[in-house]
This record gives structure tokens, C-alpha cells and sequence, in this order.
């Protein structure tokens, strides 16, 4: 099941570029899925990370529990938890919060 946090609940893993009050374009946020699964301490302890630099950083957070999916099951079964951002792994097992500040301000810098 994929569940999706903040202000958004579309379906797409990507951010989509949306028109700014002055009409040039603004690059939407920062998209952040976790793949997880049920009773994964690590995964847990990821999600608190995440959270905790949420309250920093402005970024949408997709979680996606790969035993629904067969084939996040195949890619990540020993792996979780797994973060990617805008679609591409940048963490597996543990996320430093400095290190997912600075990829957070890459991706948004990039966008």
C-alpha cells in the first residue's frame, strides 16, 4: 500500500513543475518515498529521521510497504528500509539526517 504524507495525494512518484503567483515556473517539492514493511525496527527508526527533517525542509513523503507490490518485494526485499528521492535510491538501511538535509537541498537545487 502507498501512502502518501502532506499537502498531496496524487498517485505519481514524481513532482510536478507548477506555475508561480508571478507565472514563471516554481519547482514543486522534494519527493521522498520510504519502502518499508511491516514490523521493520529499522524502518521505524528511518521514518523518525525523515520526520524529524521534515519539520526542516519542505519535501513530500510517499511510504510504500513492498510486500504489496511482487516487484519492490524483488528489489528491495533485503533491503528496507530503502529512501529514494525524486525517484532515486539515496539511502538504504539508515539515513543521517545531515546527509538527507544536503541531498534534499540537491534535489530542490536541480529542480
Amino acid at each position: 500500500m502507498r501512502q502518501r504524507d502532506g499537502r498531496d495525494h496524487h498517485a505519481g512518484l514524481m513532482a510536478e513543475v507548477a506555475p508561480a503567483a508571478d507565472g514563471t515556473a516554481s519547482s514543486a517539492p522534494p519527493v521522498v518515498t520510504l519502502y518499508t514493511r511491516q514490523g521493520c525496527h529499522l524502518c521505524d527508526v528511518v521514518k523518525g529521521v525523515l520526520e524529524q527533517v521534515r519539520a526542516e525542509r519542505v519535501f513530500d513523503l510517499v511510504t510504500s510497504d513492498i510486500d504489496e507490490d511482487p516487484a519492490l518485494r524483488a528489489l528491495y526485499d533485503t533491503e528496507v528500509p530503502v529512501v529514494a528521492i525524486n525517484g532515486r535510491k539515496a539511502f538504504k538501511y539508515r539515513v543521517d539526517a545531515a546527509a538527507l538535509r544536503e541531498r534534499l537541498d540537491r534535489a530542490a537545487g536541480s529542480q
